[in-house]
């Protein structure tokens, strides 16, 4: 833009995302994450403007899915003094935000999230290598106990146990990753959304289904 021509009255936005370098005094020091320059922003701009993805103050546990009132929990909770006479809160009302419905209504702000990565289906090659592995360790305890004449039927059953007990899938359960940084896409029908990973800035995908707690606007949003 150009500075000369702004008239008193003109609009402006602003829509950015920061990542933290240092403080002297009441300056605070960003590198701009879209455009990579270094800015200067006074404290108190970033305290009344800005949101962080790093902090919150308040913990709300949520279920994936939205929770509404029931007369139950109204009659509970004007028993336990949280609700008034004249409350106003009808059955049906919203109680509790699912997580579904916190990571929808994100918008331009960063915001921290842990989700589980989708389960992986091993080749035949790696189940096989999977089941050759855990043979070889089973032989070997019960090796170790006839050469220490120890047990030999007890070690055996020992193993045959933990064997029944943890069958050896074909699919590993998905890991859990945390991301840190804003959305770019605002809709899904799937669930799944693509978001700007600032840490490795990547764009990666979000699963809302898979999601075990979000940090955004200061609360952390944990599915129970």
């Amino acid at each position: 833009m150009n500075i000369k021509d702004i008239r008193k009255g003109d609009l402006f936005s602003e829509s950015s995302v920061y990542t933290f370098i240092e403080q002297k005094g009441n300056l605070l020091t960003f590198n701009h994450v879209g455009s990579k320059q270094t800015v200067t922003l006074d404290s108190n701009y970033v305290e009344k403007l800005l949101t962080t993805a790093d902090q919150y103050d308040s913990t709300v546990e949520c279920g994936k899915e939205d929770k509404h009132w029931t007369q139950t929990q109204i009659d509970a909770a004007i028993k336990k003094g949280e609700l008034k006479a004249n409350h106003g809160v009808q059955v049906g009302d919203l109680r509790v935000k699912g997580i579904r419905t916190v990571f929808e209504e994100i918008g331009n702000e960063v915001f921290t999230c842990c989700f589980t990565k989708a389960d992986k289906v091993l080749s035949k090659k790696a189940y096989d290598a999977k089941i050759a592995q855990l043979a070889t360790e089973a032989t070997a305890k019960i090796e170790a106990a006839k050469s220490a004449k120890k047990g030999v039927v007890t070690a055996a059953t020992t193993v045959i146990e933990d064997l029944l007990r943890n069958p050896v899938l074909q699919v590993e359960a998905g890991e859990e990753r945390i991301l840190r940084g804003y959305k770019q896409q605002f809709s899904s029908r799937d669930g799944k959304y693509m978001c700007m990973d600032v840490d490795i800035f990547e764009s990666r995908s979000v699963n809302i289904n898979t999601l075990v707690w979000v940090v955004v606007n200061n609360v952390k949003y944990i599915v129970e």
